[in-house]
């Protein structure tokens, strides 16, 4: 062999091996990366997560680093131990290892997609729920880590969801949800993001009776939890509709006192419609919306607020409601009706 040859056989092999080496390297951290964010989700909140396998993309995207992530689930601890709070099939998280470890306890995810998930929300005959997953006081200052996580974006594909209170008889699902969240950021006393999502087909039940049916709604909304110590408090302000009710909302939930038994809680609900067309009021009407609201004939405005305040306390509840409906030269025929209904204020 010529000495130039040999010269450049080396190279290549010394080339080869350090690539090698770097994508080692770059393996290891995202999978310590990946290991050292489930650590602390384990360890700061009640719930275990799990998957079965997972693999890494880093030929094509450094510094972005792809995980997949095949059968990942949620469950819960204590009296839900047994219980699968998420299962999702698919998952893929998308991370910038330049970004992962600047700070210590701080976590920073790019993008994460879900696929297929199957989320199940679930309060037992005690009343106690499954996806309350917060600590209390005693449990923040004897386990937990302080973190910050924070995930721009989270996508959901094709979900499912279901709610099932067994104390009060109630359960409602949706078999076809989309959703984006954005700007999520936990910490061990908060979390808050944005939600736009859609849900299609949302039926709910009262023991054996349906309340409504196929229902379709849409969120678009902001969202803050703040639990320090004993507190838990949730704020949320946005836009929703139901089939072709649109509205606004926002609400405060207070609860004060979560280490003791006797616990009191507030919380406020605003309300306040701003679609005026009356035709849109009619398609929360369930028969009306899924058969013959195309064929509806109406016309007509209408205004509607709400507000709804309740105090609990173990010596004292109290509840006020203000509603305010206005309809103004309200019009409407459908086909099962041959006379119109006129003038309705």
């Amino acid at each position: 062999m010529r000495k130039w040859e040999k010269y450049t056989s080396y190279t290549v092999l010394f080339f080869t091996v350090f690539i090698i080496v770097i994508i080692l390297t770059i393996s290891l951290l995202s999978n310590f990366f990946l290991r050292q964010a489930i650590h602390l989700a384990n360890k700061n909140l009640l719930i275990r997560i799990d998957f079965a396998k997972s693999d890494i993309n880093i030929l094509s995207t450094y510094p972005l680093v792809e995980i997949h992530l095949t059968d990942m689930i949620v469950r819960g601890k204590k009296n839900f131990r047994n219980d699968t709070l998420l299962y999702v099939p698919d998952v893929k998280i998308v991370i910038n290892l330049e970004k992962a470890f600047k700070q210590k306890h701080k976590i920073i995810i790019d993008n994460i997609d879900g696929s297929f998930p199957e989320l199940k929300l679930l309060v037992n005959p005690d009343g106690l729920a499954n996806y309350y997953f917060i600590p209390t006081k005693e449990e923040i200052t004897t386990t937990a880590t302080p973190f910050y996580i924070v995930i721009n974006s989270l996508n959901i594909f094709r979900g499912k969801v279901s709610y099932n209170d067994l104390q009060n008889k109630l359960f409602t699902y949706s078999d076809n949800v989309s959703a984006n969240f954005t700007n999520l950021v936990f910490t061990e006393n908060s979390a808050e993001f944005y939600l736009s999502a859609f849900f299609e087909d949302v039926s709910a039940r009262y023991k054996k009776i349906y309340l409504f049916r196929n229902y379709d709604v849409v969120i678009e909304s902001s969202y803050k939890n703040l639990f320090p110590g004993c507190q838990d408090n949730y704020y949320f302000n946005g836009n929703f509709t139901v089939n072709k009710l649109k509205f606004s909302a926002n609400g405060v939930f207070e609860n004060s006192n979560l280490c003791d038994t006797n616990n009191f809680y507030n919380y406020n609900l605003e309300l306040h419609a701003i679609t005026e067309d009356f035709k849109t009021l009619l398609s929360i009407v369930n028969n009306l919306y899924t058969s013959d609201y195309s064929k509806i004939k109406a016309s007509g405005t209408y205004q509607i607020d709400l507000k709804y305040k309740k105090k609990h306390s173990p010596d004292k509840d109290t509840n006020e409601l203000t509603a305010s409906v206005k309809i103004v030269d309200g019009f409407v025929q459908i086909p099962q009706m041959p006379q119109a209904i006129k003038n309705i204020n």
